[in-house]
């Protein structure tokens, strides 16, 4: 799993999508009921705007590695450094992943891969799960800002 996220409490989401030239899969504004999908409770009002981009779980083909999720987002984003530059003073930039990696946790991530990263300028939230372990729970991406690093 590899998501582009961007967060902001003071300005809206939707102008995001013209700075980047992506249409996002998931988007909420400041304001907007956190609902439940499934009973339509609402559970609160969002504090913050979030944009979420996400070629979803089955987007790229397995590998060695764990980082096919990453390197199929990033093969999917424009070069957009410069305008996720522009955004950074109002909106938190993150590049969520999550991969499968060795049973003894070891990995790599090629010099590549990490300059296509740097190059967007984002941080990255990453989580490596051991290959052996089920995956079904992989749809953790916090688009309600629950997690404790969405409430700094």
């Amino acid at each position: 799993m590899a998501t582009l996220a961007l967060y902001s409490e003071t300005h809206p989401a939707a102008p995001i999508s013209a700075a980047l030239g992506l249409v996002p899969t998931k988007m909420h504004e400041i304001g907007d009921a956190n609902q439940s999908p499934k009973t339509g409770r609402i559970y609160g009002y969002y504090k913050h705007s979030a944009w979420i981009y996400d070629l979803g779980t089955h987007a790229a083909a397995p590998d060695d590695d764990g980082f096919s999720a990453l390197r199929a987002l990033l093969a999917h984003l424009p070069d957009i450094g410069g305008a996720l530059a522009e955004l950074r003073p109002h909106y938190r930039t993150v590049i969520r992943w999550s991969g499968t990696v060795s049973s003894q946790g070891n990995f790599t991530i090629e010099a590549e891969l990490i300059a296509a990263l740097a190059a967007l300028g984002c941080d990255l939230y990453g989580s490596a799960y051991d290959e052996d372990e089920d995956e079904d729970d992989e749809d953790d991406e916090d688009v309600n800002g629950d997690a404790a690093d969405e409430n700094r």
